[in-house]
């Protein structure tokens, strides 16, 4: 059938991406950082935390309590979501610019970057 909508939630920037973990949506919200959602009722999602990541949040990918976010001018930022009401940033790396995509796997983050082509972090946790 036809998509129908459900409800919507606004947030203070203006969302390049999302990632959902059961209960919780994760949000690349552009200037404004990081925003956690709770999904828990789909006709009443609310915010619970946010966060600056020091530039724009263009992609987010989830691997456990760590979420990746690609960040325009700052590389990539992983953030301790362990607690959505305070995410924080845990750790920077700061690419050449232009931070557009993240994923990652057990042991290793992959950022592309539009000018500075593909960077392969490893990262423990």
């Amino acid at each position: 059938g036809e998509p129908r909508e459900i409800a919507t939630l606004d947030t203070p920037g203006w969302n390049c991406d999302v990632v959902v973990d059961g209960a919780r949506a994760y949000l690349a919200d552009g200037g404004k950082g990081i925003v956690v959602a709770d999904v828990s009722d789909p006709a009443r999602p609310r915010v619970l935390g946010s966060t600056d990541v020091g530039s724009i949040a263009r992609r987010v990918f989830l691997r456990g309590e760590t979420l990746f976010a690609a960040a325009y001018t700052r590389g990539i930022a992983a953030l301790d979501v362990s607690n959505p009401e305070r995410p924080a940033v845990a750790a920077v790396y700061p690419a050449v610019n232009d931070g557009r995509g993240v994923v990652a796997d057990e042991r290793f983050v992959y950022l592309a970057s539009g000018s500075g082509g593909l960077y392969v972090l490893s990262y423990e946790r």
